[in-house]
């Protein structure tokens, strides 16, 4: 049973430690609430900003996104009728003040002020374990039916070794899923020895 998990990959910024868990956010389903109706500023893996924007337009109305990279039409119409900002630029730092974030530093050298920033980082299997059982995605994923078996059998794999967005909840829910079926894989052979033994 693969659970291996996944590690963000963080770009270098300066000022990142100081902030990263307490202003500087991944998911607002976790930490919306409590930054919520101030200001954000939203960067990172450029694929993905328009999903992670979107969604923190729920949280608060003052949201920027901050790329250079050109957005899709479909993804700036959306980005534009929630009233989000974009804002064609990159994020170099992370301001503070007073140990408290209140703006990030872009690439012209301006400021953005924030309150709270939120980053779409890029995602890859936290080993290389899978990769050298079964089948992976680009990322090093393990992919799976919908047990958890993998392309190898006897191999299985759950939360964040194959679903990156998977939460804690997610991947827990997963082992209880998938247990019972590397119960029966155990079972199935034993079985097979036995029968084996019997002949």
């Amino acid at each position: 049973m693969l659970a291996t998990g996944l590690i963000d990959e963080l770009p270098h910024l300066e000022g990142l430690g100081r902030v990263w868990g307490r202003d500087l956010h991944i998911c607002p389903c976790f930490d919306g609430h409590e930054v919520r109706d101030k200001r954000f500023v939203v960067f990172g893996v450029p694929e993905r900003l328009v999903h992670l924007g979107s969604w923190l337009s729920m949280w608060s109305p003052r949201v920027t996104v901050v790329t250079k990279q050109s957005l899709n039409p479909a993804g700036a119409d959306r980005l534009g009728v929630l009233g989000i900002e974009v804002v064609r630029d990159e994020v170099k730092g992370l301001i503070h003040q007073d140990n408290q974030l209140v703006a990030v530093s872009t690439e012209s050298g301006a400021q953005i002020p924030c309150d709270a920033a939120w980053i779409a980082t890029g995602l890859r299997a936290a080993s290389g374990l899978a990769a050298s059982l079964c089948d992976v995605d680009e990322a090093g994923f393990a992919t799976t039916d919908e047990h958890g078996r993998t392309s190898r059998p006897g191999v299985f794999a759950v939360g964040n070794a194959t679903n990156p967005i998977a939460h804690l909840a997610h991947a827990a829910a997963a082992g209880t899923d998938v247990g019972p079926w590397v119960t029966t894989y155990l079972l199935d052979l034993l079985l097979s020895e036995k029968r084996t033994a019997t002949a």
